[in-house]
């Protein structure tokens, strides 16, 4: 049983560490920089095209991951609430990108270099700051259950 704790914290950990790393280059490259407005739309939809099936993915995993090693963990609390916390956080990270970043993928998504509507710089904006906030939970998990794993003392 422990093992199977312990191979279920690494790969959370290793999917919470992919998930963190990509999310924060996206809030890196995607940032206002001075430069033309069509690069930094067709940078922006660069990284919609190529995280719009894996982020969803690896949060999933990362959820699944995190809410089984806490429940495996029921019996230490100090293990098991911020565990379960994790998980809380992730899936209002979820929620954040389904309400918040997907809307407005879709009309990004739609822009050409012909057609960029008039509040496109609005609506980045705000694709950022939604993005943001995700990666900053994500971020927060993933300390969260690093700290988790070299807290609990079976391991040691």
């Amino acid at each position: 049983m422990l093992k199977v704790v312990f191979v279920i914290y690494i790969l959370d950990i290793l999917v919470l560490g992919l998930m963190a790393r990509m999310m924060a280059a996206v809030c890196l490259g995607s940032g206002t920089r001075p430069g033309s407005d069509v690069i930094r739309i067709e940078k922006t939809k660069v990284f919609i095209k190529a995280f719009k099936i894996k982020m969803p993915m690896l949060l999933f995993l990362s959820i699944l991951l995190t809410l089984t090693s806490a429940f495996l963990q029921n019996k230490n609390l100090s293990i098991f609430i911020p565990l379960l916390i994790s998980g809380v956080i992730l899936i209002s990270s979820g929620i954040v990108s389904q309400f918040g970043n997907r809307p407005i993928d879709k009309q990004i998504l739609r822009w050409t270099t012909t057609y960029i509507p008039d509040k496109w710089e609005y609506l980045l904006d705000r694709w950022l700051y939604f993005h943001r906030l995700r990666t900053i939970l994500v971020l927060i998990v993933f300390v969260l259950v690093v700290f988790t794993f070299f807290g609990d003392k079976s391991f040691q």
